[in-house]
């Protein structure tokens, strides 16, 4: 049950991240765009494909799965403005240095969440929910 809730939790984040990197990259209009929760679906694909059948918790496993994220997951995560959302209206305060020490640190924690969580993965099965977004979403 935790192992599912933790999943959902990172599909959610991680379904937030696609959804701002695919809106804010110039000239996204003029190529077809791809659904949030599709795009999920094909990089958990890709990463659960990758691990099936390694064994949990070793470090050979552990290796694998920070690699998998730096690889799969993290090209897709505008970590700037998934930074500033969080940090919110002290962002504003932020001198230019305290920004970058800021997005490095969240960068680093969104890695290690999403490997904790493949490294933990035991087969179970992944759902992700479809996306309900208005066109001026």
């Amino acid at each position: 049950m935790l192992a599912t809730i933790r999943i959902r939790c990172n599909a959610l984040l991680l379904a937030n991240a696609v959804a701002m990197l695919i809106a804010s990259q110039p000239g996204s209009a003029q190529a077809a765009p791809v659904a949030p929760d599709e795009q999920v679906r094909q990089v958990f694909a890709d990463v659960l494909a990758a691990v099936k059948g390694i064994p949990p918790g070793n470090r050979e496993a552990r290796n694998k799965a920070l690699a998998l994220v730096k690889d799969k997951i993290l090209p897709h995560i505008d970590f700037e403005r998934m930074t500033r959302l969080a940090v919110g209206r002290a962002w504003r305060s932020a001198n230019g240095g305290q920004r970058e020490a800021l997005v490095a640190q969240f960068g680093t924690l969104i890695t290690r969440t999403y490997s904790v969580a493949i490294d933990a993965y035991d087969g179970h099965e992944t759902q992700v929910d479809p996306v309900r977004l208005s066109p001026e979403d």
